[in-house]
């Protein structure tokens, strides 16, 4: 059994070497064009949906596949990821002083199954100066971030409050996944480990 995510993303990439387990990346080639009059969790669920059963059609059915995708909504817009240093300053002056929502989307590809859900957080920005706008964009480029910041970085000192998967803020409902793989398939994080270490384990005594 494989472990795959179906991101080039390195946040969600760090967020998996933290929990230990081996795991393939192949990234998803996808339109990620999105009909907006969808509500914002219909949009991350459609496009982890759309990524993880890309990725899924290259590997066996045995193998666990798993996409996500995270999108930053405010007062009933959408803050992709910004185009231009123009775009992510307006983003970032949006955010400054406000409350916006995180949505975080999850799909699982397993055995011919796939099963989607998303994660919902809250974060709290303080009052940003235009000179705390500019440094941030200067010094930790946005232009691969929803919203046009990582909550992981310099801009976690822009954040008053969260409420919420830290996680998933970041970029990857770690929890959510754990409870899909569970309430679906009957497997846990811990089993996934203890199942490689025992598959390692038993690759040296063959080669014994």
């Amino acid at each position: 059994m494989k472990i795959v995510l179906a991101s080039a993303s390195a946040r969600r990439k760090d967020i998996f070497n933290n929990i230990g387990i081996d795991f393939e990346v192949c990234p998803a080639d996808v339109d990620e064009d999105i009909d907006h009059c969808l509500s914002p969790d219909e949009i991350c669920e459609t496009l982890s949906k759309r990524k993880a059963e890309y990725v899924s059609k290259k590997y066996s059915s045995d193998d666990i596949v798993i996409g996500s995708d995270t999108i930053v909504h405010l007062n009933g817009r959408i803050l992709e990821k910004p185009g231009s240093r123009d775009d992510a300053f307006s983003m970032l002056r949006s955010l400054s002083g406000n409350t916006h929502q995180v949505y975080s989307g999850i799909t699982v590809c397993y055995k011919g199954i796939t099963v989607t859900s998303h994660d919902l957080s809250e974060v709290v920005f303080r009052e940003l100066s235009d000179d705390e706008i500019n440094f941030y964009i200067d010094h930790y480029p946005p232009y691969d971030k929803a919203g046009s910041y990582g909550i992981q970085d310099y801009a976690s000192l822009f954040v008053e409050k969260t409420n919420g998967d830290y996680l998933s803020i970041i970029g990857f409902p770690l929890f959510k996944t754990e409870q899909l793989l569970y309430k679906n398939f009957g497997i846990k994080i811990t089993d996934l480990r203890q199942r490689q270490s025992e598959q390692l384990v038993s690759g040296k005594d063959d080669k014994k």
